[in-house]
């Protein structure tokens, strides 16, 4: 089944979302964002549900403080990076020739792909949401920003699919997962230690909510600017996949 909007193929994204939907990847994203309300809970002293959010993604000021809160947002970001890398590789390195019988034609191949993409970020902090009001229900019922909790919940998924699409757009030029990751690590390393009004400006800063802070930022300046990373980095993959030979 074809959709005319950007031409993607419906069935190559049911398929590849419903890949993600397994028990194995539901149990680790749930394990980890358990991990992360632990670790969460047992760092600060929390009263409504909106500062257990806002202290999930929390991040840190600079890299020499609070080691635990960027182990705990680089799991988070890290992963999903994985997941993400993996489907692209599994896809495009290994199944490419045989999709590309039934789709015949890369374009719709590749906006097939990356919406799958996007559909499986959404399904990430579904689940990390889900599992994060399932063990705050008290706090869920005391105060909740419904508004709130939706920015940061869009703010994450935008965040973390532009992160993984810089992480595939590394893998163009590199075509090794754990050279990408390596990079990518440290180069979060360096955005987070850099200090000054800079940071308002790199994607880093973004995706982590004490950065918003620090450098009185707001969300909609925020997704603002991770929507034109998204879309440089989106353009930027479909060019060079249409335009090399990478099978």
């Amino acid at each position: 089944m074809k959709s005319n909007f950007m031409n993607i193929n419906l069935n190559i994204v049911k398929n590849n979302v419903l890949g993600f939907i397994s028990k194995k990847n539901i149990f680790q994203v749930s394990i980890l964002f358990i991990l992360v309300n632990l670790i969460t809970l047992s760092s600060y002293e929390i009263n409504t549900f909106n500062e257990l959010l806002n202290l999930s993604f929390y991040g840190v000021p600079k890299i020499s403080e609070l080691p635990i809160e960027f182990l705990k947002w680089s799991a988070i970001q890290f992963f999903i990076l994985y997941i993400i890398l993996k489907l692209f590789y599994t896809e495009v390195y290994e199944k490419l020739h045989m999709t590309l019988l039934r789709v015949s034609d890369k374009k719709t191949f590749i906006n097939s792909l990356l919406v799958s993409m996007f559909c499986i970020c959404i399904l990430y902090y579904l689940i990390g949401f889900l599992v994060l009001i399932s063990f705050n229900l008290k706090l869920l019922f005391t105060t909740i920003n419904s508004i709130y909790l939706f920015k940061i919940f869009l703010l994450c998924i935008l965040f973390s699919y532009t992160f993984s699409l810089i992480g595939i757009l590394m893998f163009f030029f590199i075509k090794n997962e754990n050279l990408v990751f390596t990079l990518i690590f440290f180069f979060t390393i360096i955005s987070t230690s850099i200090e000054g009004n800079i940071n308002k400006y790199l994607l880093i800063s973004q995706g982590m909510l004490i950065k918003h802070i620090s450098y009185n930022f707001n969300y909609v300046f925020s997704i603002t600017l991770i929507l034109v990373f998204l879309v440089i980095t989106f353009y930027g993959i479909k060019s060079l996949f249409m335009g090399r030979d990478i099978y």
